[in-house]
């Protein structure tokens, strides 16, 4: 905040969810942009800021929002006093996503290395990675806003022999494809 500096880290779609409180005194805007650049809407947001710094350190926060974005929309800018601070492309080509495959680890024992048989095709796609211990009842989110569709997961986390599923969400910022492994064992 001090520096007048962001950095969008990623944005996934929420179906269903409830927008966030519009603070109209903040000067954090988050602006949904068009095909030709065009204002679509505007989400004054809330900051929250970290309080764990000691008080001559810069005044640095979070935003975590839920904001409904028009389908139209191909860019998303993080807007501060005024200023673009940052933007990033979403939409376009929706995400369609192959099977789980394993990949080889030329040996090494530390991570179980996976990947889509079939990746998004555009490179504006990211993909979040959740690992389930239940068949599937409960998720955890082991990775959010990766860039490549290949990813490891740190075998030590599990105990020799434990069940997993894991499950890669793909999306362009707009839509989502999910793809869920088979269970297998560590």
């Amino acid at each position: 905040m001090t520096r007048r500096e962001g950095k969008i880290r990623y944005v996934n779609p929420i179906p269903g969810g409830q927008p966030s409180v519009i603070d109209p005194h903040s000067s954090v805007v988050l602006v949904g942009k068009g095909p030709a650049g065009e204002v679509l809407h505007e989400h004054p947001v809330r900051v929250n800021i970290y309080t764990d710094r000691p008080p001559e350190a810069d005044r640095e926060g979070l935003v975590d929002a839920i904001v409904p974005v028009n389908r139209a929309a191909r860019a998303i800018e993080l807007v501060m006093d005024g200023k673009v601070v940052d933007a990033i492309r979403i939409g376009g080509s929706p995400p369609v996503v192959g099977g789980l495959q394993r990949v080889s680890t030329d040996g090494a024992e530390a991570d179980l290395l996976l990947a889509l048989d079939r990746p998004p095709v555009d490179d504006a796609h990211t993909f979040a990675v959740q690992v389930s211990t239940d068949r599937g009842r409960t998720w955890h989110t082991v990775a959010v806003g990766l860039r490549e569709p290949t990813f490891g997961i740190d075998r030590a986390q599990f105990a020799k022999g434990q069940e997993l599923q894991v499950r890669v969400i793909a999306t362009n910022g707009l839509v989502s494809a999910v793809v869920t492994s088979e269970p297998f064992r560590v």
